[in-house]
This record gives C-alpha cells, structure tokens and sequence, in this order.
C-alpha cells in the first residue's frame, strides 16, 4: 500500500517551478529582478516586455539614459543589427507593450 501512495504521489508532482522562463533568462542576462511595482527612481535601469508576432522581447531603459528602441529576444539576441533595418519601423508600429517586467 505505501508503495502504491508513493507512486501515485510521484505522478502527481509537476516541476513547474523548475522551468526557467524566458523571463528568467533575460532578468539573469541583464543582470535584473523582476518589478514587482516599487517607485522608480533615475538611478534604476528598467526592463521593458513587448509582444511582436506571437513572441516576447524586451528592451532597458533609464531615466538617466537617453537610448533609442533596440529590443532582444529571450536570449538576449537583438532583433535587428542597425538603426536602419526595416525590421525597426515595423518592430515600433505593431508591438504591443506588455509592460515593465524588471529592475535593477
């Protein structure tokens, strides 16, 4: 019987908190925690979600940093490689802002 109960209880388990998240992996690259709606200040670096054609992406920014639109996947691999890629015009036109994800 006890046999049978561990069994049926290793079954059930699920490992879902061991999942690394694509969320995970960009807060670890940048070197972020995720935002959990504390005041921002100048001195923080924030990290920005948008969701573009069914995938995730996410951009820093700063209050101290004037820095134009250059998003990267979950792996931190940009999404274009120069200010002039037609990719940007339609990245900036049809993303949506998920909202602000990090912090550090």
């Amino acid at each position: 019987m006890i046999f049978i109960m561990i069994i049926v209880s290793t079954l059930s388990c699920t490992y879902d908190s061991l999942e690394i998240t694509c969320l995970d992996r960009i807060l670890a690259h940048h070197n972020m925690r995720e935002y959990d709606g504390e005041d921002i200040n100048d001195w923080h670096v924030v990290l920005w979600q948008y969701e573009w054609r069914g995938e995730d992406y996410f951009d820093w920014s700063s209050h101290l940093v004037d820095k134009i639109l250059w998003p990267t996947d979950c792996e931190g691999v940009f999404l274009f490689s120069s200010y002039s890629d037609s990719l940007r015009y339609l990245f900036e036109h049809e993303a949506i802002t998920i909202g602000l994800v990090g912090i550090r």
